[in-house]
Protein backbone atom coordinates (compact mmCIF):
# COMPACT_ATOMS: atom_id res chain seq x y z
CA UNK A 1 0.00 0.00 0.00
CA UNK A 2 1.71 3.23 -1.46
CA UNK A 3 1.62 6.22 -3.19
CA UNK A 4 3.91 7.06 -5.75
CA UNK A 5 4.45 10.51 -7.05
CA UNK A 6 6.04 10.82 -10.90
CA UNK A 7 9.40 13.05 -11.02
CA UNK A 8 11.03 13.76 -13.91
CA UNK A 9 12.26 11.60 -16.74
CA UNK A 10 10.01 8.42 -15.20
CA UNK A 11 11.95 8.59 -12.13
CA UNK A 12 9.42 8.13 -8.94
CA UNK A 13 9.13 9.09 -5.26
CA UNK A 14 7.18 6.10 -2.99
CA UNK A 15 5.25 6.86 0.25
CA UNK A 16 4.02 4.28 2.42
CA UNK A 17 0.77 4.67 3.48
CA UNK A 18 1.22 2.31 6.15
CA UNK A 19 3.78 1.74 8.67
CA UNK A 20 6.53 -0.25 7.49
CA UNK A 21 8.29 -0.03 10.81
CA UNK A 22 5.82 -0.27 13.86
CA UNK A 23 5.22 2.49 16.46
CA UNK A 24 6.81 0.69 19.29
CA UNK A 25 10.24 -0.15 16.65
CA UNK A 26 10.08 3.64 16.26
CA UNK A 27 10.24 4.38 20.00
CA UNK A 28 12.84 1.50 20.73
CA UNK A 29 15.26 3.00 17.91
CA UNK A 30 14.65 6.39 19.30
CA UNK A 31 14.92 5.76 23.26
CA UNK A 32 18.58 3.08 22.43
CA UNK A 33 20.01 6.16 19.80
CA UNK A 34 19.37 8.79 22.24
CA UNK A 35 20.74 6.50 25.36
CA UNK A 36 23.95 5.85 23.39
CA UNK A 37 24.43 9.81 22.46
CA UNK A 38 24.17 10.41 26.13
CA UNK A 39 27.01 7.41 26.93
CA UNK A 40 29.37 9.14 23.94
CA UNK A 41 28.61 12.90 24.93
CA UNK A 42 26.31 13.74 22.05
CA UNK A 43 25.03 13.28 18.46
CA UNK A 44 27.87 13.07 15.75
CA UNK A 45 28.45 16.16 13.36
CA UNK A 46 31.24 14.78 11.69
CA UNK A 47 30.32 11.50 9.73
CA UNK A 48 29.11 13.38 6.34
CA UNK A 49 31.52 16.16 4.91
CA UNK A 50 29.59 17.22 2.01
CA UNK A 51 26.45 17.22 3.37
CA UNK A 52 26.90 16.90 7.09
CA UNK A 53 23.74 15.54 9.48
CA UNK A 54 23.52 15.00 13.27
CA UNK A 55 23.24 11.48 13.12
CA UNK A 56 24.28 7.83 15.12
CA UNK A 57 25.25 5.10 12.65
CA UNK A 58 22.91 2.09 13.03
CA UNK A 59 25.04 -0.66 12.82
CA UNK A 60 26.87 1.40 16.29
CA UNK A 61 23.78 0.38 18.26
CA UNK A 62 23.80 -3.30 17.93
CA UNK A 63 19.74 -3.60 19.30
CA UNK A 64 19.07 -1.38 16.28
CA UNK A 65 21.30 -2.85 13.81
CA UNK A 66 19.18 -5.44 14.88
CA UNK A 67 15.98 -4.03 14.18
CA UNK A 68 16.78 -2.28 11.31
CA UNK A 69 17.74 -5.85 9.56
CA UNK A 70 14.89 -7.79 10.65
CA UNK A 71 12.56 -4.52 9.14
CA UNK A 72 14.46 -4.49 5.93
CA UNK A 73 13.90 -8.71 5.17
CA UNK A 74 10.55 -8.46 6.42
CA UNK A 75 9.06 -5.13 4.72
CA UNK A 76 11.44 -2.32 3.53
CA UNK A 77 13.19 -4.68 0.88
CA UNK A 78 9.81 -5.93 -0.14
CA UNK A 79 7.84 -2.42 -0.25
CA UNK A 80 10.89 -1.64 -2.76
CA UNK A 81 10.84 -4.20 -5.10
CA UNK A 82 7.00 -4.04 -5.61
CA UNK A 83 8.07 -0.11 -6.00
CA UNK A 84 11.23 -0.27 -8.27
CA UNK A 85 11.08 -3.72 -9.81
CA UNK A 86 9.76 -2.29 -13.06
CA UNK A 87 12.68 0.74 -13.28
CA UNK A 88 15.47 0.86 -14.71
CA UNK A 89 17.01 -0.24 -11.56
CA UNK A 90 14.86 -3.62 -11.94
CA UNK A 91 14.83 -3.81 -8.31
CA UNK A 92 14.63 -7.03 -6.45
CA UNK A 93 14.80 -7.57 -2.95
CA UNK A 94 17.42 -9.92 -3.09
CA UNK A 95 20.09 -7.76 -5.12
CA UNK A 96 19.42 -4.61 -2.80
CA UNK A 97 22.87 -3.64 -0.23
CA UNK A 98 22.60 -1.34 2.40
CA UNK A 99 25.83 1.36 1.57
CA UNK A 100 24.73 3.54 4.41
CA UNK A 101 22.02 3.83 7.25
CA UNK A 102 21.72 6.20 10.28
CA UNK A 103 19.73 7.72 12.72
CA UNK A 104 19.17 11.41 12.00
CA UNK A 105 18.33 14.16 14.45
CA UNK A 106 16.60 17.37 13.36
CA UNK A 107 16.06 19.85 16.60
CA UNK A 108 14.43 22.86 16.56
CA UNK A 109 17.30 24.08 18.64
CA UNK A 110 20.08 22.87 16.90
CA UNK A 111 20.31 21.68 13.38
CA UNK A 112 17.14 22.58 12.14
CA UNK A 113 17.45 21.09 8.35
CA UNK A 114 19.17 19.96 5.73
CA UNK A 115 20.26 21.66 2.25
CA UNK A 116 19.19 20.35 -0.81
CA UNK A 117 21.58 17.71 -2.38
CA UNK A 118 22.04 14.42 -4.20
CA UNK A 119 23.13 11.23 -2.74
CA UNK A 120 25.64 8.65 -3.94
CA UNK A 121 23.25 5.46 -4.19
CA UNK A 122 20.54 4.06 -6.65
CA UNK A 123 17.69 4.30 -3.92
CA UNK A 124 17.34 6.31 -1.22
CA UNK A 125 14.71 6.60 1.84
CA UNK A 126 14.12 7.27 5.31
CA UNK A 127 11.76 5.82 8.03
CA UNK A 128 9.73 8.81 10.31
CA UNK A 129 10.22 7.75 13.97
CA UNK A 130 8.57 9.64 15.90
CA UNK A 131 4.50 11.51 15.14
CA UNK A 132 4.59 14.37 13.43
CA UNK A 133 3.06 16.06 16.32
CA UNK A 134 6.29 16.46 17.94
CA UNK A 135 7.74 18.90 15.76
CA UNK A 136 6.61 21.17 13.05
CA UNK A 137 7.65 21.80 9.82
CA UNK A 138 10.21 19.04 8.34
CA UNK A 139 9.73 16.46 5.76
CA UNK A 140 11.71 15.75 2.81
CA UNK A 141 11.70 18.31 0.07
CA UNK A 142 11.95 17.22 -3.62
CA UNK A 143 13.06 19.92 -6.34
CA UNK A 144 10.88 17.83 -9.24
CA UNK A 145 7.95 18.44 -6.49
CA UNK A 146 8.45 21.95 -7.54
CA UNK A 147 9.34 24.69 -4.92
CA UNK A 148 6.68 23.67 -2.16
CA UNK A 149 6.77 19.93 -2.97
CA UNK A 150 7.34 17.98 -0.18
CA UNK A 151 6.61 15.13 1.98
CA UNK A 152 6.18 14.22 5.77
CA UNK A 153 5.65 10.66 6.09
CA UNK A 154 3.62 9.38 9.97
CA UNK A 155 5.24 7.90 12.38
CA UNK A 156 6.77 4.06 10.68
CA UNK A 157 6.30 5.05 6.91
CA UNK A 158 8.76 5.46 4.46
CA UNK A 159 9.56 7.35 1.22
CA UNK A 160 11.92 5.98 -0.72
CA UNK A 161 13.68 7.70 -4.41
CA UNK A 162 16.20 7.29 -6.44
CA UNK A 163 19.39 9.05 -5.17
CA UNK A 164 19.60 11.13 -8.00
CA UNK A 165 16.76 13.33 -6.91
CA UNK A 166 17.56 16.42 -5.26
CA UNK A 167 15.76 16.97 -1.77
CA UNK A 168 16.48 18.21 1.28
CA UNK A 169 15.41 18.09 4.95
CA UNK A 170 12.77 20.93 5.57
CA UNK A 171 13.45 23.03 8.72
CA UNK A 172 11.67 22.17 12.12
CA UNK A 173 10.59 24.76 13.56
CA UNK A 174 9.88 23.20 16.72
CA UNK A 175 10.62 20.05 18.47
CA UNK A 176 12.64 17.23 17.22
CA UNK A 177 12.25 15.13 14.45
CA UNK A 178 13.37 11.69 13.94
CA UNK A 179 13.74 9.49 10.79
CA UNK A 180 16.23 6.78 9.72
CA UNK A 181 17.88 7.89 5.97
CA UNK A 182 19.13 4.72 4.66
CA UNK A 183 21.17 4.47 1.20
CA UNK A 184 21.20 1.81 -1.44
CA UNK A 185 22.65 0.14 -4.43
CA UNK A 186 20.82 -2.80 -6.52
CA UNK A 187 23.61 -5.24 -7.06
CA UNK A 188 24.26 -6.57 -10.19
CA UNK A 189 23.68 -9.90 -9.56
CA UNK A 190 21.53 -11.99 -6.75
CA UNK A 191 24.03 -13.61 -3.89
Amino acid sequence: IHLHAPAKGGRRIALSLQPLLSPAVCDRVVELCEASAAKAGGWSTLRHTSVPTTDMEVRGVGEVLTLFNECCASSLFPFLEATYAESRLKVSASRLRVWDAFVVRYDAAAQRSLPTHQDDSHLSLTIALNETGEYDGGGTSFEDLGGEGFVRPEKGCVVAFPGELRHGGRAVTRGVRYIIAVFLWVAEESP
